[in-house]
């Protein structure tokens, strides 16, 4: 009887034991389970304040360069209100001054001129020649950044014989793709070497 007894003591300490162990590890793991769960909520919640300082960073830098933009475009628009009121300025000048000029269209198939001509009172009858260029034969006309406008022309007239130095030339355009681009008339001088000159902008009552 006393072996049976301690037999059952044994038993019933082992269980204990046991449980007591078991109550002990499912504590362990429940106290890991804890320490993750906190550990994934403080890399999430840095996770998510790196992103906020990107987004504000990203927000601070698209302001920026709006900012610069809208500056730039401020600045281009007051640069080129200047230019025209330049432009109109000297226009002005050129059309007081050349006032008594005779003007001379030289017409292309009855529907639009190929230029218009301005010659002193004194050339009147001077002969000039107004000749279409193939596009092919205006080699190093433009550069990678510029448009063609209008078609090239080859224009002759004897300046010596007349006396006349030199003559106006204006030069039907179409509207260009871009409105930040300067209209240029381009010579072709002996040597080959397109040259830019100083142009304005007029306007003939029989041509609108």
């Amino acid at each position: 009887a006393a072996a049976v007894q301690l037999q059952q003591e044994s038993r019933m300490v082992l269980t204990k034991a046991t449980e007591m162990a078991k109550r002990a590890n499912d504590e362990l793991e429940q106290q890991t389970l804890e320490l993750k769960a906190q550990q994934e909520q403080i890399e999430r919640n840095r996770t998510a304040e790196n992103e906020r300082h990107v987004r504000l960073e990203e927000e601070r830098q698209r302001l920026k360069e709006l900012q610069q933009k809208q500056l730039e475009q401020q600045q281009q628009q007051q640069q080129q209100q200047q230019e025209r009121l330049l432009a109109m300025a000297k226009s002005q000048a050129h059309e007081d001054e050349f006032a008594n000029w005779l003007v001379r269209d030289f017409m292309n198939d009855n529907h639009y001129p190929a230029c218009i001509v301005r010659t002193s009172p004194d050339a009147v009858s001077m002969p000039i020649n107004v000749n279409y260029l193939i596009v092919t034969e205006t080699e190093n006309l433009l550069d990678s950044q510029e448009e063609l406008i209008s078609t090239p022309l080859n224009i002759k007239f004897d300046f010596i014989t007349n006396r006349q130095q030199f003559i106006l030339v204006a030069i039907p355009y179409i509207v260009k793709r871009s409105s930040h681009r300067e209209n240029v008339i381009k010579v072709r001088q002996s040597n080959g070497v397109w040259m830019s000159m100083e142009t304005n902008e007029p306007t003939f009552d029989s041509h609108k």
